[in-house]
């Protein structure tokens, strides 16, 4: 096999694609009952910067919207991905945190979820940053073929060390 960033491919996918398809479109299933809060991007960006996080990008609304740790652990698997779509150089780790990034947006109108990039023990990977409060937040991988996936977490824990985000 060959060497890459992210180890997941080589894991089995624990959802089967149908499964998650049919979990994430049918509409009845998705909670509806967490809470909202909102930010301004501004604030999110130099509280991450306190906090060691450097910001790759550019604020693209003047609002971030996000939930508390309650209401992420009742999303977070709806933005779980099946291991089986990983395809090296491709729809890697950068590709898996970008599309929960924008599920979260679409399909939960929180728009307080982001991609991170950062040190692992396997090397350079990406996975997802989620506000929690003001000044707190909880990573997240979103490639299901990891033992983790789905969990919240803090910085630091797996040694996966964030570094920056967008």
């Amino acid at each position: 096999s060959s060497w890459c960033i992210c180890a997941c491919q080589e894991k089995d996918a624990e959802l089967d694609m149908c499964e998650f398809l049919l979990k994430l479109f049918t509409k009845e299933s998705l909670p509806k009952d967490f809470n909202k809060y909102q930010i301004p991007w501004g604030d999110v960006i130099l509280s991450l910067k306190s906090q060691g996080l450097e910001y790759r990008g550019v604020a693209p609304d003047y609002w971030v919207v996000y939930t508390d740790e309650e209401g992420w652990k009742k999303i977070i698997p709806y933005l779980v991905q099946p291991a089986s779509d990983y395809v090296f150089e491709v729809a890697d780790c950068d590709d898996y945190a970008e599309y929960a990034s924008a599920l979260c947006s679409k399909k939960f109108k929180l728009n307080g979820c982001f991609e991170v990039w950062g040190e692992t023990p396997l090397g350079v990977h990406a996975w997802n940053l989620v506000l929690t409060s003001k000044n707190s937040y909880k990573m997240f991988d979103s490639n299901s073929g990891f033992d983790f996936a789905g969990e919240l977490f803090d910085n630091g824990t797996h040694d996966y060390i964030g570094k920056s985000w967008a």
